[in-house]
């Protein structure tokens, strides 16, 4: 089951249905679910706020991440998820409603070249349907380098359906202190889910006197 809830302070009426303030509203027909999750208006209000997608009819369902949310609407992601055991990445094997899914881990390199002084990106775009993506080492930093990492959505903004390009959908680092030893490593105990085109983006402030070239091994891991 999926829920809309008016998070604003006026009725609204989103696909002809009046939602009155701080109320949910129930979906669950499958096509009437489909046809909200494809509508302009109501991705604009998730991505604005109006508009809270949740799992229950209370606080405890609603989906923060605004990628999570659409994607939730969209059925990319599982209303429920049971691992067959725990941790998750402990096993290649995963069930979704009932059908088992493998894991597959890849790992992917990127570089930049940052000029003294200068903010380098190191971006890279989801090669694959869905993925797990659960951590990063970079290599080349040092002491007084900072950081922000990001998660973008596509040129054409799929998910969000946001104007303009590259809408970040969420952000993770947030002016992270590198330290001197030239590897930085972190890590989640949770996996957050990636779909095709999103862009996670590493911007990487070079604070040193020289050039520096920069590098960044992701950890994914595709379901499929």
């Amino acid at each position: 089951m999926k829920y809309i809830y008016n998070n604003t302070q006026i009725e609204q009426t989103w696909k002809g249905q009046i939602v009155l303030p701080n109320v949910y509203l129930l979906l669950t027909d499958i096509s009437v679910i489909n046809s909200w999750s494809l509508d302009d208006d109501v991705i604009s209000d998730i991505v604005s706020g109006n508009i809270v997608v949740s799992r229950t009819d209370d606080a405890s369902g609603h989906i923060s991440d605004v990628s999570d949310a659409i994607g939730y609407m969209k059925s990319f992601i599982p209303e429920t998820i049971h691992v067959s055991t725990a941790p998750p990445f402990a096993t290649p094997n995963i069930n979704i409603d009932g059908t088992t899914k493998s894991l597959y881990k890849r790992v992917h390199g990127i570089n930049v070249e940052i000029p003294a002084g200068q903010t380098g990106f190191l971006d890279f775009a989801v090669p694959y349907p869905e993925v797990k993506f659960s951590g990063a080492k970079i290599f080349g930093c040092d002491l007084k380098d900072t950081l922000d990492f990001f998660i973008l959505d596509t040129e054409t903004n799929t998910y969000s359906q946001a104007q303009g390009s590259f809408y970040v959908l969420n952000q993770f680092g947030f002016d992270v202190e590198m330290p001197p030893m030239g590897i930085y490593e972190n890590t989640s105990n949770y996996s957050a889910s990636l779909y095709a085109g999103m862009i996670v983006s590493c911007a990487y402030k070079n604070n040193g006197t020289e050039s520096k070239y920069i590098s960044m091994n992701m950890w994914i891991h595709e379901v499929k």
